[in-house]
């Protein structure tokens, strides 16, 4: 929140009983956050519907587009709307450097070092960071990718057909003015980095990290790359 001062934040929960608005008064954030308990909007007999047939990580990317038209329908004061998951940080807010030129699509490429592009099975872009300008070209974006993640949202390594991820790659077919975002500062991560290192900060300065997998056990962060292989790395913190 301190580095995106110009944004209004949703928190969808599917379990509201892990968020409070208490800690938002607290903090005087209360009039840029909003928490929505899906269970009390229209979403929940989606949310219903889907796991009839779907694990419950399947539902939870099959209902990212959902969130996006949700908001839509909440304001349209803003010219953009950025989809992100919990595990996005931001550094700074520099992101918005990158609607200058009014992509209709702004989408971040996976990076992998070559020590780890084994790990590169996913899909090519990141559905945990998104971007759609709020016009008539992006919501038409969102609904195609929301008839996708409902026609079939499965989590298997199969290029296009992996959850929710792959179908970026569809949706960056179709659009011409998507801007590809390839530089590290904005989707840096534990399996970009060439080397094991201890201050993120130092290494790159990123301007957004996605900190997929990081936990934190005594006075180590774990990574969880791979626990069989050398490529779990713990890192001291300070």
């Amino acid at each position: 929140l301190r580095n995106l001062p110009n944004a209004n934040i949703f928190l969808f929960s599917l379990d509201a009983s892990y968020l409070e608005d208490s800690w938002l008064i607290r903090f005087g954030l209360a009039e840029r956050v909003t928490i929505i308990d899906v269970k009390n909007t229209h979403l929940q007999e989606i949310v219903l519907e889907l796991e009839k047939t779907r694990k419950r990580i399947e539902v939870i990317f099959s209902l990212k587009p959902y969130f996006l038209e949700f908001i839509l329908g909440y304001t349209q004061n803003h010219d953009y709307l950025v989809y992100f998951d919990a595990d996005i940080f931001f550094y700074n807010n520099k992101i918005e450097n990158l609607m200058k030129d009014e992509p209709e699509l702004i989408v971040f490429q996976h990076q992998f070092s070559k020590r780890n592009e084994k790990f590169n099975l996913s899909g090519t872009y990141n559905a945990g960071l998104v971007v759609f300008k709020n016009s008539l070209s992006g919501r038409k974006l969102i609904g195609k990718w929301k008839n996708l993640c409902y026609q079939q949202c499965k989590v298997e390594l199969k290029g296009k057909n992996h959850a929710d991820q792959g179908y970026l790659e569809i949706l960056v077919e179709e659009e011409k003015n998507t801007y590809i975002v390839s530089d590290l500062q904005f989707n840096q991560s534990t399996w970009a980095l060439p080397i094991q290192f201890n201050h993120i900060k130092q290494y790159l300065n990123p301007s957004i990290y996605h900190f997929h997998g990081f936990r934190v056990r005594n006075s180590f962060f774990i990574t969880n790359l791979n626990r069989s292989e050398e490529h779990t790395s713990e890192l001291q913190s300070r």
